[in-house]
């Protein structure tokens, strides 16, 4: 499918169903590999789906009420695979076992909305990615619980700073940072995940046993989970994931891993945004911000995508005031 082929319209004829959008097609299609900009998801677990000459899974739209969410499609390299995501074969988080997570659920004045993850990075500053921003203009952040409609603590931001140079279409730089009116209070369940240093910036991690949590979609065709879960990742070469994807989505500021147990350990819609993040002695560290998947399916085996965090430690600082640690 050719890159920026449609728009995703919710069809109201179908909104009995919850289930069906139309497409319009803008250019003309080629039916083959692809991937699919991921991450947002209803509020209420309203599943859609799109039908471009075929059904393709979409990872990245949900309504809150009506809908018109764009989302971009470009050819991958070689496999059949769209981009998307959310936790699959994982497993439940306990409490206070990811402390950092943040649910973002964005929304705009004509109450269209899309749900995230995110990470604290300091109490006034949520992690995030671009495609769970991008269109909308309040967001509304929640931290503190395992139980997604539990949050022990909320606000509604409307501050948020996309890196200038994300690009919809390959979903390069899908980072942006959501700045909060006022500071979350620090306790066991609420605490800040600590960014990469200086001198970790060099580190590729292959190999590495990371973990990424989140609220997204346990299967690829049911509901976003109230239960936050996780799962094992195993990170792999940059050159191992652009034989799925490609040179032009896989870049020096991206990181993919698979499964840590099998390849279909995975994230999945409503996880975009997300922690990915190392447990080391000192504490655990932020490496990546979950940004897509495989349309082929979030149980397909393929990688899953994510932004370096260490590609943007200048960046965040730049805009944060968070300091780079030596």
């Amino acid at each position: 499918i050719s890159e920026n082929l449609f728009r995703a319209i919710a069809n109201s004829n179908l909104e009995a169903s919850g289930d069906l959008v139309r497409s319009n097609i803008t250019r003309p299609v080629t039916v083959g590999s692809s991937i699919n900009a991921p991450g947002r998801w209803d509020l209420n677990s309203v599943s859609i789906t799109m039908k471009v000459v075929l059904v393709l899974l979409v990872c990245a739209v949900a309504a809150f009420a009506d809908v018109d969410v764009t989302p971009y499609n470009i050819p991958v390299f070689p496999e059949d695979a769209w981009i998307g995501e959310r936790i699959v074969n994982g497993q439940p988080a306990a409490t206070n076992q990811f402390p950092h997570q943040a649910t973002v659920f964005s929304t705009n004045n004509n109450a269209t909305g899309g749900f995230c993850g995110g990470s604290l990075i300091s109490p006034i500053w949520v992690y995030s990615a671009a495609h769970c921003t991008r269109g909308f203009n309040w967001y509304h952040i929640g931290v503190g619980s395992i139980n997604r409609l539990q949050q022990q603590q909320t606000q509604i931001s409307n501050h948020v700073i996309e890196h200038p140079q994300y690009n919809p279409q390959n979903l390069n730089n899908d980072v942006c940072v959501i700045r909060l009116d006022n500071p979350l209070q620090i306790n066991a369940a609420v605490q800040v995940i600590r960014q990469p240093t200086r001198s970790e910036q060099g580190q590729l991690w292959v190999g590495a046993h990371a973990l990424v949590s989140g609220f997204g979609r346990t299967t690829n065709t049911g509901p976003i989970s109230n239960q936050l879960m996780f799962t094992g990742i195993r990170i792999i070469s940059n050159a191992e994931c652009a034989s799925v994807y490609g040179t032009s989505v896989i870049v020096a500021s991206t990181i993919c891993g698979r499964g840590w147990d099998f390849d279909s350990q995975s994230t999945c819609n409503g996880d975009s945004g997300g922690p990915l993040i190392l447990r080391q002695a000192g504490g655990d560290v932020h490496i990546g911000v979950v940004s897509f998947v495989s349309g082929a399916g979030c149980d397909s085996g393929h990688p899953s995508g994510y932004a370096r965090s260490t590609h943007f430690i200048d960046w965040v600082n730049a805009n944060t005031g968070i300091p780079i640690v030596p």
